[in-house]
């Protein structure tokens, strides 16, 4: 059954290697590149948190789930994902908002993908920005806050969700 696909495995090697010589010329890999698996615990963190929350709030009010679709919309904006936050400080000529920027979880766990796969010299972090121990440790303590929350609530309602549905 697999022979059939072997006459791809010329064309799977060399799209390794140019994805390859892709990625080695245009980022810049380091050692930082083994703190990946923490930002994606800690981006799985805040995504089951939210979702759980979600879910147990979602039971109880119907309208839950057009409204987060609007805050999904804003919060995708808000978060520089799709922009460079050094876009942010160029427009407004003020470095506070990057810094406040930074303090959302989901604005700090991108740049720390960007800074530990892509560019650890010129990606801006809450690590990097931030000078006060306290200040820096807001984001992942909110992470583990909405975690701990959704976990909570969803074991608190669960029992429910069958009467209330």
């Amino acid at each position: 059954m697999l022979s059939k696909y072997y006459k791809y495995l010329p064309w799977v090697i060399l799209d390794a290697f140019v994805s390859y010589g892709a990625a080695t010329h245009y980022a810049h890999f380091t050692w930082n590149v083994l703190w990946l698996p923490l930002n994606f615990i800690e981006f799985y963190a805040l995504a089951l948190g939210t979702a759980l929350l979600l879910a147990a709030l979602n039971v109880y009010f119907r309208d839950m789930q057009h409204i987060w679709e609007v805050l999904m919309q804003v919060f995708f904006y808000a978060t520089p994902i799709i922009y460079p936050l050094s876009l942010v400080t160029e427009k407004t000529n003020n470095p506070i908002f990057a810094k406040i920027m930074l303090l959302s979880p989901p604005a700090q766990i991108i740049q720390d993908i960007r800074h530990n796969l892509i560019a650890p010299d010129t990606t801006p972090t809450v690590w990097k920005e931030i000078s006060n121990w306290g200040i820096r440790l807001i984001p992942v303590a909110l992470t583990f806050f909405i975690l701990w929350l959704g976990i909570h609530i969803f074991r608190k309602y669960s029992q429910k969700f069958a009467e209330v549905l």
